[in-house]
């Protein structure tokens, strides 16, 4: 499925401090209202808004909550309709328990009616010619996330979280999804109405100088998770995560090199939404997309097991204020490359056997707004598409 992303976005951000001096406790805020259109999800409307108190006795804040309300419409097979919604409230608290222990927890709703379904494994094939909804599913959950993490010493620490969701998939006729159904041959999980609780548990060791925007240091984790649904489709799966980041200053902050592997596996009856995902403290979609391989249509591959590699090169300069709030600007360039497999022991039918590599490159700007915000807008290519992408936080 060949796509192109055309985003136009309008920011607004303004902050109010109790002090123009660091070392004295502030508040900053920020709201970025958007306007966006790509061709697999249309033209959409967003708006985040950020909270933050800043407090040199608390790293890296007091609190930040954080809010988004997200969505876009197009027309599918001559209707118009609302094609993706993510709408969530999160709220971090860090320096709890003399500043040992951190709470983030947040409220979530996702709708997508094109979520990306290509098939398992990692030689999966896209068709010339192929209907609107060949390659898609709808997908509907809202969900609970607690997650809670433990420093006990100042490089090395522990994560858990609870995940809590409802889940509704709705399928359409004439899609990779019920051809894979219908010859049974997937091995498909979670496509009845079912809710899924998920529990994990991990290790980080930290090293990194900012966890907004790091210029050196270290950022891994290793961790388990396990998670059941119930309801209409009962199942049960297991999973590990390895993720590693390292952040080299080649000119101080102003040019780094940033690097992230990770491997993720699961075992069991995952249910199909997670086979395209991948999980750790901070779980997202992938391989294809924004979180993973830029470049990639969202989705593109499903397996068991992953391994994603991503590099960049990011730049900052023009540093100063704004509003009476720090700022900068940068620019980056990255490359990114990944595979999967479908079962934990590969299936040469359905992955090949061969390196097997998808990869996407490109560049981007970013905007660094204070000390708790990062604008990202990249834009990247790969052999399947092009796609760009505008959201915060960045990838890694």
């Amino acid at each position: 499925m060949m796509w192109r992303a055309v985003t136009l976005c309008l920011m607004l951000a303004t902050s109010v401090q109790a002090e123009t001096v660091v070392e004295q406790p502030r508040t900053e805020w920020a709201a970025i209202p958007g306007a966006t259109y790509d061709t697999d999800r249309g033209v959409g409307l967003a708006l985040i808004g950020v909270i933050a108190a800043l407090d040199p006795a608390i790293e890296p804040y007091r609190y930040r909550l954080e809010a988004q309300a997200f969505a876009t419409f197009m027309k599918v097979d001559g209707q118009q309709e609302v094609t993706f919604q993510e709408h969530y409230i999160k709220l971090d608290i860090p320096g709890l328990m003399a500043d040992r222990f951190r709470v983030i927890t947040s409220l979530q709703y996702n709708r997508q009616s094109n979520a990306g379904y290509f098939g398992i494994g990692n030689n999966t094939e896209v068709e010339a010619n192929s209907g609107e909804r060949t390659y898609s599913y709808g997908h509907t959950y809202p969900a609970v996330v607690v997650d809670g993490v433990w420093t006990g010493f100042d490089w090395l620490g522990l994560f858990g979280g609870l995940h809590l969701s409802d889940h509704r998939i709705k399928q359409y006729p004439a899609t990779r999804l019920a051809d894979d159904l219908s010859d049974g041959s997937g091995g498909l999980y979670g496509l009845k109405p079912h809710r899924r609780a998920q529990v994990q548990a991990g290790i980080i060791h930290d090293t990194r100088d900012h966890e907004t925007w790091a210029s050196k240091g270290g950022f891994h984790e290793v961790s388990g998770r396990g998670g059941l649904g119930f309801g209409q489709d009962r199942f049960g799966y297991q999973g590990m995560n390895l993720t590693l980041r390292l952040f080299v200053p080649l000119v101080e902050k102003h040019l780094v090199l940033a690097g992230r592997w990770l491997a993720d596996g699961l075992m069991g009856e995952a249910p199909v939404y997670l086979l395209s995902e991948y999980g750790g403290l901070f779980p997202a979609v992938g391989l294809g997309g924004a979180d993973s391989i830029r470049g990639l249509p969202s989705r593109r591959y499903h397996g068991s097991i992953k391994t994603l590699a991503n590099t960049e090169l990011r730049s900052r300069f023009l540093d100063g204020n704004f509003l009476g709030q720090s700022a900068a600007v940068g620019l980056v360039g990255f490359v990114d490359t990944g595979r999967v497999w479908s079962v934990p022991l590969g299936d040469a039918g359905r992955d090949g056997t061969g390196l097997g590599l998808h990869t996407g490159f490109g560049a981007g700007a970013r905007l660094y707004w204070g000390d708790t915000l990062v604008v990202r807008i990249d834009h990247g290519w790969s052999s399947d598409s092009s796609g760009l992408y505008i959201t915060v936080a960045e990838m890694f």
